[in-house]
């Protein structure tokens, strides 16, 4: 079975790289598990396309790597399909069945902040911020600040 590394499928690019912003090509993923972002990167294609296609089947496969048996995770999205051989978080994270969403980093969207441990508020839709994290200040109250930059106090 052929396989692709895990640094070969993020692919991120330096972000003084040209092509990091373009539209459809520097596409920023957030991995989400119980509504809690646990990973989030920028991939691009192929693999930016296959991820945000639809949902993605993963499952544990061995593959020979320089002769070694190695776990990796086979994906498919029922049309197109790799096998990543990945880190053993990583590989943790895909064998959870994370969803995969896009997330947009313009500050009048989800914004640039947003990254693990960040909750996603299913009630919001673009061109809200969707993604939160909880704060508590000073007299220990608890507020919300959204991946925009944006203090909401209760």
């Amino acid at each position: 079975m052929t396989h692709i590394t895990w640094n070969d499928f993020k692919v991120v690019l330096p972000r003084d790289h040209d092509a990091y912003m373009v539209d459809n090509l520097g596409r920023h993923v957030a991995y989400i598990i119980d509504d809690m972002v646990v990973w989030a990167d920028t991939h691009v294609p192929p693999y930016s396309d296959f991820l945000l296609s639809g949902p993605i089947t993963f499952s544990s496969v061995m593959v020979d790597v320089d002769g070694v048996e190695t776990e990796a995770v086979h994906m498919t999205n029922g049309t197109d399909e790799y096998t990543v051989v990945c880190p053993e978080m990583i590989t943790a994270m895909f064998l959870s069945d994370p969803e995969i969403i896009e997330r947009f980093i313009e500050d009048s969207l989800d914004g640039q902040y947003v990254g693990p441990g960040w909750i996603i508020d299913r009630s919001k839709s673009l061109p809200d911020s969707r993604f939160y994290k909880e704060e508590k200040d000073m007299e220990g109250n608890t507020y919300k600040i959204w991946g925009n930059g944006q203090k909401e106090t209760p």
